[in-house]
């Protein structure tokens, strides 16, 4: 059979498909998806490289598809079949995803050119493999600074949110359509207060912040959002 013809690409592109690729897996997606199937990843016993840089080259460079499967149906249990499966990581779904966040997803496009970061990358993974997007990214950070990566749900947002925060919820508007979720009665309830989600809210909504002495209190949850603002108006 003769080698598989593949379209070039600028070197600066495959490198940042490469960088999206290696965020997206190692952080930006991992609260969806699953890989149960790399054979075609580790056969190449040539590429001396971590796991998510062979699953790249494989899919781009060798013209290999990797399945991937959602991690909460069915595919964390082994139960790898039509019902978990999303889609697949190749060279042709990678070259789609391209063009569709330039058409569907212009912010986040052009973040790649700028100062792009791990939702900018599960937003890609997601068009490279499903070709649209269909989770929606959710940060919750403790009152002790860690963070948990988690998925937005569909439904029963509001209870989401209320046990995410421990009470009522209010809304701070974030940078690039993003929204924290806060206590509403943090103060009532004497919460700790919650130095690094304090930081994010003077950066990104200093409007919020009265004054050196106020900090957000308790548990926060930061949504992220994957459509461009603009096509949200409309």
């Amino acid at each position: 059979m003769p080698p598989l013809q593949m379209r070039e690409v600028p070197a600066e592109r495959r490198q940042l498909f490469e960088d999206l690729t290696i965020t997206a897996l190692e952080g930006g997606s991992n609260y969806w998806y699953f890989l149960p199937d790399l054979s075609m990843v580790t056969k190449h016993k040539d590429i001396k490289e971590p796991l998510s840089i062979k699953i790249f080259r494989a899919a781009f460079d060798r013209g290999e598809s990797v399945p991937v499967h959602d991690k909460e149906d069915g595919g964390m249990m082994g139960e790898f079949n039509e019902k978990s499966n999303l889609g697949y990581f190749n060279r042709d779904n990678i070259d789609k995803a391209w063009q569709l966040m330039q058409d569907k997803y212009p912010r986040h496009f052009g973040d790649l050119f700028n100062d792009w970061d791990s939702t900018t990358a599960d937003v890609w993974f997601q068009l490279a493999v499903m070709g649209e997007v269909v989770y929606e990214m959710a940060t919750i950070i403790q009152t002790d600074g860690t963070e948990k990566v988690v998925e937005f749900p569909k439904e029963d947002r509001l209870g989401f949110l209320q046990q995410a925060v421990g009470g009522y919820i209010e809304a701070i508007r974030l940078r690039g359509g993003r929204t924290m979720w806060v206590n509403e009665e943090g103060m009532l309830q004497k919460l700790p207060p919650n130095q690094k989600a304090t930081e994010v809210v003077r950066k990104e909504a200093p409007q919020y912040i009265w004054g050196p002495g106020h900090l957000i209190l308790g548990p926060v949850i930061i949504q992220e959002k994957a459509e461009d603002e603009e096509e949200e108006e409309d």
